[in-house]
């Protein structure tokens, strides 16, 4: 009988036990946004201790505690949860079952709750909870529900919204099963039972949570070792929750227990938090107790776990790519980007084992060095763990989320990464990759991705105008970044809320200014911007209206600037007018206030210009060249308004039809058809049609033209060729006339000779206009009184000129006239110098005649004594 009940406790242990399993396999997640779940959503670990007895001969070294408290230690700062659960003892509070149920509830009474689930960034001292896990460690029980423990795990990870492949049991046990009863032998039929037993899947869904269980089978190496039927169930149960075979870690020794915890707890994070795959060192300790490894952290990595275990550890330096350095000595070293923990561990061959654990918090990448100092010749172990878990924040311009945004509102988003209150704004991998903003419309769910860019300033940035988007509503938006580095190779930000919606355009200011203008003029420009607020920065569509009692149209035109400017056309008085607006989605427009138009009008008139003329026959000896009369209408009138001016009608006074009237644009041509006379008068007006003119062109005769235009010139051609004619004669009658010249000459010396009557004969050099002689003419009608009066003597060398000229092939009295006085003679007329072609008339006429060695002044007084 006891046999029997033995067998029936373990077979539902077993059955416990593999429900567990079950429940991780089958188990449906809750829906939720991938942001909030797989993608980097927050991982939750249970450590489930065994705490039996039986481990005072399988866990001499007290494995357990040390490899519980340096996960607690070991576990990400950040996106984590962290709970501890003890089975096997006595004491402690109770675990109470929430979402499911077993046939024995006495196995839960061995089944207690060490510390809820918290956040790792939310225990302020680890130190207390560490403790908690010793305190329950060092307690020993007789009954080891080991199915209980892990149901219990599976339901406070289901009660505390784990989610999917988010979530994972840690359990260290001996794997011995002493359960309160149904104790059974049977392996096979063990298994069998806890499949049978295992709950259905969550409603609506057939997936699983993929909630995995890792176990560390702690044993002596004697005991429960290989091939074991608790090595078994333990390799089973992490194979078969999804761990896979490094999911299973056997802990013999205390030495080799820690580097195989180590291992352990970097393929755990480096599954759940996407690190890097860690290295393991084991070295000697030189003849001074130093040890130098050196590890490399990867580009982005969130922190990187680093431990060192020795028996004979005394302090730890760490020394990063940039130089810097730290040291870590003593308990709880805590500075900014830098977390040290130092623990000692249980006695084990009468020395204390202890290990540092220390944390750099967003490290830089590169090759960073451990200098670790102990015992000579100790062996110490190092081992680190990189992990990329960093947070991507997201945030907005918007001060105020829950205003909502006009449809072309720009939005101004901003996101960079940041780890435990560290943001880290300059990194290079910013310009090496780039996240989308993924907008989801919470009405429907349609989703819009818009890309973001590597700011100025670090991270990254992206201005978004809310009519990219196409439609309205309330959207979430985060951030999305796609890499092969990060989990599940994205990476999501926060989510941000915010709202567009359709803002009708709306009157600001209702009263709009009274404007004057010039008919056929524009009115000044208005901004009516100033008067309405479109929000959305939509189509508007206006509408001008005459509300006065004449309903008169104006045209009008609203430039893209919102400037209105009315044209007048040929409107003038004072009109009451009305604008209306509206946008595409308003089935209503709305009014602005009536508000007043006057118009102007200028004057119309026709120059007071002599009339155009046209000849209808022939000079009296050729042709008329004006055979027709062309005229440009726009030079005969003046309009203000710059109205168009044209003919309205047109007349003809006289001797009947005679002419023909042919246009081009304002170019008017007159042709006659007939002899005749008379006046063309054209009618002129604008085109308002109030004000005329006349335009009139006269047709005469153009023999008639000829003599009444031409007889003054006749006349005065006529009295200026008598004129001519006279002062001809005159001319004519003195040049024919030979002069006679009463000369008196006198030198210097007294001399004197007196011709009171020479007559000049000389054809070529007499009877010249003005009374004049050619002066050198007279010289040689002078020269020989003068030598034969002794005025002038032989010495005087008067001759030697005479010769010269005579030298030059002139002969006395030949009719050729000096071109110049000879060298030894110069003169003066009136005592002014002259040359030889001089003319001279009454006055006083100076030789000076040079001599061999003698100057002489010859006055020769000249007067005219009268024709001959």
């Amino acid at each position: 009988m006891e046999r029997r009940k033995m067998c029936w406790r373990r077979l539902l242990c077993l059955t416990l036990a593999a429900l567990v399993l079950a429940s991780c396999l089958t188990m449906t997640a809750f829906a939720a946004d991938p942001q909030d779940s797989e993608e980097n959503g927050i991982v939750d670990f249970v450590l489930v201790l065994d705490c039996s007895g039986s481990l005072n001969v399988t866990d001499p070294s007290h494995l357990c505690a040390t490899a519980c408290k340096m996960f607690v230690d070991m576990v990400p700062l950040e996106n984590a949860r962290i709970s501890v659960i003890a089975f096997g003892y006595d004491g402690g509070t109770q675990y109470t079952l929430k979402n499911m149920s077993i046939d024995n509830p006495l196995d839960l009474k061995k089944v207690y709750l060490v510390s809820d689930m918290v956040e790792a960034s939310a225990i302020k001292d680890k130190n207390a909870l560490k403790q908690q896990v010793t305190d329950a460690t060092s307690k020993s029980g007789t009954n080891t529900p080991l199915g209980t423990a892990l149901l219990s795990a599976v339901d406070l990870l289901e009660n505390n919204g784990a989610s999917d492949k988010n979530a994972c049991v840690i359990l260290l046990t001996d794997g011995r099963i002493a359960a309160q009863q149904n104790r059974y032998d049977d392996k096979d039929n063990a298994h069998t039972a806890a499949k049978t037993a295992a709950p259905p899947p969550r409603p609506g869904s057939t997936t699983h949570p993929d909630w995995p269980v890792y176990t560390m089978h702690l044993n002596d190496g004697e005991r429960y070792g290989a091939g074991s039927e608790e090595t078994t169930l333990m390799r089973q149960i992490a194979e078969e929750s999804g761990a896979g075979e490094d999911g299973y870690t056997p802990l013999t020794s205390f030495q080799e227990g820690n580097a195989a915890v180590a291992r352990a707890f970097m393929n755990i994070f480096n599954r759940f938090m996407f690190g890097g795959n860690g290295n393991i060192i084991t070295k000697t300790a030189d003849a001074q107790g130093d040890v130098t490894c050196d590890f490399e952290v990867p580009e982005l990595t969130s922190e990187t776990t680093v431990i060192v275990s020795g028996a004979s550890l005394k302090s730890v330096t760490v020394n990063g790519p940039d130089g810097s350095s730290r040291t870590v000595d003593k308990n709880n070293f805590d500075e900014q980007n830098f977390v040290a923990t130092i623990d000692s561990n249980h006695e084990s061959g009468g020395r204390q084992n202890k290990y540092i654990c220390i944390k750099l918090l967003c490290p830089e990448a590169g090759m960073w060095t451990v200098q670790a100092k102990g015992d000579p010749n100790a062996n110490i172990d190092m081992y680190d763990c990189s992990m990329r878990d960093l947070d991507l924040v997201l945030s907005t311009s918007l001060t105020d989320e829950s205003r909502v945004l006009a449809k072309n509102e720009a939005v101004t988003f901003n996101a960079y990464f940041t780890y435990h209150g560290n943001e880290i704004l300059k990194n290079p991998y910013y310009e090496k990759k780039q996240p989308v903003l993924v907008f989801t419309n919470t009405a429907n769910g349609q989703k819009a991705e818009l890309p973001m860019q590597a700011g100025a300033n670090g991270g990254y940035t992206a201005t978004i105008s809310m009519n990219e988007l196409e439609y309205q509503g309330t959207f979430t938006v985060a951030a999305r970044l796609d890499d092969s580095m990060f989990r599940n190779g994205s990476k999501w930000s926060n989510s941000q809320s915010l709202t567009s919606e359709n803002l009708p355009v709306r009157i600001t200011d209702p009263k709009m200014p009274d404007l004057t203008g010039d008919v056929n003029g524009k009115t000044e420009k208005v901004d009516l911007m100033q008067h309405i607020e479109n929000p959305d920065d939509d189509e508007l569509f206006y509408e001008l209206q005459c509300v006065s009692d004449r309903n008169v149209a104006f045209d009008y035109s609203i430039d893209e600037n919102g400037y209105l400017e009315i044209e007048c056309g040929l409107n003038y008085g004072t009109y009451a007018l009305q604008l209306s607006v509206r946008d595409a989605d308003m089935e209503q427009p709305l009014l602005l206030d009536p508000f007043q138009l006057e118009t102007q009008k200028h004057a119309f008139s026709v120059r007071d210009i002599e009339p155009v003329e046209l000849w209808t026959d022939h000079y009296p000896w050729q042709k008329d060249i004006r055979e027709s009369a062309e005229f440009d209408l726009n030079d005969y009138y003046d309009e203000g308004d710059d109205l168009p001016v044209e003919i309205a009608s047109e007349s003809f006074d006289g001797d009947g039809t005679v002419y023909r009237v042919s246009r081009d644009g304002m170019h008017y041509t007159v042709v006659p058809l007939a002899e005749g006379e008379g006046t063309l008068t054209f009618t002129l007006t604008n085109q308002l049609k109030e004000e005329q003119g006349h335009l009139k062109v006269r047709v005469i005769s153009g023999k008639a033209a000829f003599w009444q235009r031409n007889w003054i010139y006749f006349a005065l051609a006529a009295a200026v060729l008598v004129l001519i004619v006279i002062v001809l004669c005159v001319l004519s009658g003195i040049t024919r006339v030979k002069g006679s010249w009463e000369i008196d000459l006198e030198d210097g010396d007294g001399g004197r000779i007196y011709l009171p009557n020479l007559n000049i004969a000389s054809n070529t050099t007499v009877g010249r206009k003005n009374k004049q002689v050619d002066l050198w003419d007279l010289v040689y009608e002078i020269a020989p009184f003068a030598e034969k009066s002794g005025l002038l003597s032989e010495s005087l060398n008067f001759y030697p000129a005479m010769n010269q000229i005579h030298m030059r092939g002139v002969t006395f009295g030949s009719g050729f006239v000096l071109q110049k006085l000879p060298a030894n003679v110069t003169a003066q007329y009136n005592g002014l110098p002259v040359s030889g072609k001089c003319r001279v008339s009454m006055g006083e006429l100076r030789l000076t005649i040079q001599g061999e060695g003698t100057v002489t002044d010859v006055v020769c007084s000249l007067r005219y004594a009268g024709a001959r």
